[in-house]
């Protein structure tokens, strides 16, 4: 089984434009399609994550959607995004600060 060049930029386009619990829907349902060893073909032909299909074998067959926590993962501090801001704000409160 092999999947033409236009299956594949249609298959590549769809799971682009769809976001998360949506995205893994719809590549578990193309898995369903496809059978047995499914998951190992559509890594090899597509590069999906073999993980992600089955998180979303998983929400498909139990009917349960997985939570991405994306806020769980902390944000950074200002300094990571900002390297040079402490010099930044002592050099505008020497300005304004009376000697």
């Amino acid at each position: 089984m092999e999947f033409s060049a236009a299956e594949k930029e249609l298959h590549q386009e769809t799971v682009k434009a769809l976001p998360g619990a949506e995205r893994r829907l719809y590549m578990a349902r193309v898995a369903q399609t496809l059978g047995p060893r499914s998951h190992r073909f559509l890594h090899r032909e597509l590069g999906w994550s073999r993980e992600v299909l089955r998180k979303g074998t998983y929400e498909l067959e139990s009917g349960f959607r997985c939570v991405d926590d994306y806020a769980g993962r902390g944000r950074k501090r200002a300094e990571a995004h900002l390297p040079q801001l402490l010099d930044d704000i002592r050099a505008i409160a020497e300005q304004h600060s009376t000697p």
